[in-house]
């Protein structure tokens, strides 16, 4: 039986919309999506990984890519 298909979303923020954060937004790597990413994988899981901010991704290339792999799981980092 296949098992499920995840994908892993590390956003950026809307730099032309947020102007105001180029002065304290550092970008951040995205340990612990990675950390559950491998844990799942070494369980036989299909683990995909969108990394919006070091790939350069557009909103509209995230939903084309998500549409393409058609995952049975999203998970989308959050910082706060």
């Amino acid at each position: 039986m296949a098992k499920a298909k995840v994908i892993f979303i590390n956003p950026s923020i809307e730099k032309e919309k947020y102007k105001f954060f180029k002065y304290f937004y550092k970008p951040f790597h995205p340990i612990s999506s990675v950390y559950i990413a491998t844990v799942i994988k070494n369980y036989g899981y299909n683990v995909y990984f969108i990394d919006m901010e070091a790939e350069n991704l557009s909103l509209n290339d995230v939903v084309n890519r998500i549409k393409q792999e058609q995952p049975d799981f999203l998970s989308i980092s959050v910082v706060t």
